[in-house]
């Protein structure tokens, strides 16, 4: 299947260099880990915005000791875990904020984060938001287990520019 999908997607370059305007600068190309990866449909799509999670987590205290022994573990058995139950922790160990953990106990000396991203959630993200605007996202496209293209061009927002935002045009002040 990886064979395939590297495949198709080297064939999708290879027609985008053929038609690239100046209007682009970059593609992104996404295909669906399937069987008959090389006989699905492919579209041009646009970016869904996703703000469904963040995709680590921090480590407890006691993890961090241990995170040694659980990194031997085989990429393939904790990837099937993600994908079938969202996570790769049990269920009551989610934070509203990651932020908060670091005034928690037991969290002295080197934070470890994990690569934990909530497949479950994202999952319903896509699903709520994916075709919203008339369809064909690149997540949405991909939920029908279609390729996507979506051309990009290189363009910053201000998230909120000091003014009445996050931080409200606050002094920045660093200690010494």
């Amino acid at each position: 299947m990886v064979n395939d999908c590297c495949l198709l997607s080297a064939k999708i370059i290879d027609h985008l260099v053929k038609i690239w305007t100046p209007e682009v600068h970059i593609y992104n190309v996404n295909t669906p880990l399937i069987k008959d990866v090389l006989s699905t449909k492919i579209f041009f799509t646009r970016l869904l915005e996703n703000r469904s999670a963040s995709l680590f987590r921090l480590l407890s205290a006691e993890e961090n000791e241990s995170h040694e022994s659980n990194i031997s573990q085989p990429a393939a058995e904790s990837g099937n875990k993600l994908l079938q139950e969202g996570t790769t922790k049990g269920e009551n160990t989610e934070w509203p904020d990651d932020t908060d953990l670091l005034s928690e106990p037991g969290y002295g000396g080197t934070k470890q984060w994990q690569w934990s991203p909530n497949f479950v959630r994202l999952q319903e993200f896509v699903n709520e938001h994916g075709h919203v605007g008339g369809g064909l996202t690149d997540g949405w496209c991909l939920n029908q287990r279609w390729a996507s293209v979506t051309p990009l061009r290189a363009a910053y927002q201000v998230v909120d520019g000091g003014a009445g935002g996050v931080h409200s045009g606050q002094e920045i002040i660093l200690e010494k």
